[in-house]
């Protein structure tokens, strides 16, 4: 897998650079978390990544987003830039400098 997701973040940061990401695999069927994949995060942000997933409602849970024409969903959009109305940024991002 560790190759799998390098060559993935390889290529992600030629279109879209990033300090630190995130990616998990899904299960289609029950959208539930199969593996999660990150770079230039401690390990301790995949839990608070998952948490917030499947917590109470917040902005851009993928439940939410596979309802939405472009299945993809930006955090300042969501909030209107206000970053700290969102659970996932106050528990997962913020804490780990994303």
């Amino acid at each position: 897998m560790a190759v799998f997701s390098d060559g993935l973040f390889d290529r992600l940061a030629i279109m879209l650079p990033f300090d630190g990401a995130f990616l998990a695999a899904v299960d289609p069927a029950t959208l539930l978390y199969t593996r999660a994949f990150r770079r230039s995060m401690p390990a301790e942000a995949s839990a608070a990544f998952i948490s917030t997933e499947f917590s109470v409602d917040d902005v851009n849970q993928l439940r939410h987003l596979v309802r939405t024409p472009n299945l993809v969903g930006w955090l300042d959009g969501a909030t209107q830039g206000d970053r700290m109305a969102a659970r996932r940024y106050r528990l997962a991002m913020r804490p780990h400098g994303l």
